[in-house]
């Protein structure tokens, strides 16, 4: 199994909060997906392949439904 990289010398502190906002479009998706990789590599997140493609798939799948549900109340 596969870690996403070696942790940076000095990981950068992290205050745990982290927001990411996006419109209620297919292509949010994969935009949440990228910024929760993106995040885990700035912090050095020690993390195999197999649980990182674990958390994105659950990612995918939450920001889904939100984009799914937000459409259908959107005035558009």
């Amino acid at each position: 199994m596969e870690s996403l990289g070696s942790p940076p010398a000095d990981p950068v502190s992290y205050e745990g909060v982290w927001r990411f906002t996006a419109p209620a479009v297919d292509v949010s998706v994969p935009q949440a997906r990228h910024a929760v990789r993106d995040l885990i590599g700035r912090q050095g997140v020690p993390i195999e392949d197999d649980i990182l493609q674990g958390l994105l798939l659950i990612v995918s799948e939450l920001v889904t439904n939100a984009v799914k549900h937000a459409a259908l109340l959107s005035p558009e």
